[in-house]
């Protein structure tokens, strides 16, 4: 995972002791979005230490970042496994990814 780093005309919170795992945005396909998903649950969810953050972006609206901060050590060791997973198969989770293009209206011709 590589830690959050600011651009130069970004003026929002600053989040560099944080480590980002995944992210999504508006325009964001059936798999990212289950990914994302599924990966927050396996952390736990939101709590003090693990955050999903929204970003304005002029290009596609928004994007959301799962974010796990420094000093949160089994979230990070978590997260790692998580990528670990995702390196070995692109899917966390085959059920909730057939729901999620289920519910984004997804058809075969989709993907």
């Amino acid at each position: 995972m590589e830690k959050w780093t600011r651009e130069a005309n970004y003026m929002g919170t600053d989040y560099s002791d944080y480590y980002i795992l995944l992210s999504q945005s508006r325009d964001s396909e059936p798999l990212t979005i289950s990914n994302f998903n599924v990966a927050l649950e396996m952390l736990g969810g939101e709590t003090e230490t693990i955050l999903v953050v929204r970003f304005n972006h002029w290009l596609v609206g928004w994007v959301e970042a799962i974010m796990i901060h420094e000093s949160d050590s089994a979230a990070i060791d978590k997260a790692e496994e998580i990528e670990k997973m995702i390196e070995d198969y692109p899917v966390l989770d085959e059920d909730d990814f057939e729901q999620t293009k289920q519910d984004m209206g997804w058809t075969e011709e989709d993907d």
